[in-house]
């Protein structure tokens, strides 16, 4: 899947995006808010990060944890979970 986010486009790996999807329903099974809005909050804090300096990605280890971020956020939109919590 290709995410068009801070003026970059990321290549996110489709098993990543499943492989997630799969650990956050073990989220949505113990009914762990909490966790949910903590792991939203974190994946929103990278995003907006990278948005306010995309000289960021010049660093391998920041396109990593950015390209994890977006994966997340869609897994967590896939299983209706993004807006919920």
């Amino acid at each position: 899947m290709i995410v068009r986010e801070a003026g970059r486009a990321f290549s996110i790996p489709d098993n990543m995006i499943s492989q997630y999807r799969e650990d956050f329903d073990g989220v949505r099974n113990r009914d762990d808010r909490d966790y949910l809005i903590f792991l939203r909050n974190s994946i929103i804090i990278i995003v907006n990060m990278v948005k306010r300096d995309p000289s960021l990605l010049n660093d391998q280890e920041v396109v990593q944890d950015m390209i994890k971020a977006l994966a997340m956020r869609e897994a967590l939109k896939q299983n209706k979970m993004l807006h919920d919590a």
